[in-house]
């Protein structure tokens, strides 16, 4: 009990040194037979992080600038492996694992932001190496295959699509999802209309990456 009662006291010192608002001893409450962490959710840094990606969820179609700023900020504030250097048990593994895969979604969703502004080019040599470090990750193929066509690059573009297939054919015992062969056909006949991860507001990037 002493030590812990040491380590609190520790721990509050801490709190009043880094916050400007609030005093460690409101923040550690005693609470018998031990201590609660009283903590606002505007404060935790995962919170925060949840919340500027579901904005840029929302206004990803009506505002891709908005979007792409809220998203940056919110992979600013995370990790790219949260928690690794903790020891978890069961309860903080499923809460790490998850997210994780939010850290991974929203840079996907960053990436295809980038790609829409224009930013083909500039996102090439990070989604190889993201397709290298999730190789079964389709929507990073897909980005992939996308970057590299815009930039014209068509051949490099179907040369991803053939790795993902063979990939997922040798470990797996199946083919690409219905929206990387549409880009494949897609890249194939030349069709720029409706590219998967585009929309028709997007025309003007479809234009200059194609003919830049």
């Amino acid at each position: 009990m002493t030590t812990t009662q040491t380590y609190i006291y520790h721990l509050r010192r801490l709190f009043d040194a880094v916050s400007d608002s609030v005093t460690g001893r409101d923040l550690v409450v005693t609470h018998s037979p031990g201590y609660v962490l009283k903590l606002d959710k505007s404060r935790v840094d995962a919170h925060q992080f949840r919340t500027l990606v579901t904005e840029a969820r929302v206004c990803r179609d009506s505002d891709p600038m908005r979007a792409l700023k809220a998203v940056r900020t919110a992979l600013s504030l995370v990790e790219d492996a949260p928690l690794v250097d903790v020891v978890l048990g069961r309860t903080l593994a499923t809460y790490a694992t998850n997210l994780r895969e939010d850290t991974v979604n929203a840079l996907e969703l960053r990436i295809s932001l980038d790609i829409r502004r224009g930013m083909n080019q500039e996102v090439i040599s990070e989604l190889r190496t993201l397709t290298a470090e999730h190789p079964y990750r389709e929507g990073f193929y897909l980005q992939l295959m996308l970057a590299l066509y815009l930039s014209n690059r068509r051949s490099e573009a179907l040369g991803v699509y053939h790795e993902i297939r063979r990939t997922l054919h040798a470990d797996m015992g199946v083919e690409p999802s219905h929206e990387l062969s549409r880009l494949q056909h897609a890249i194939l006949v030349g069709e720029t209309s409706e590219l998967p991860g585009l929309t028709s507001n997007d025309a003007p990037v479809l234009t200059h990456g194609l003919t830049s």
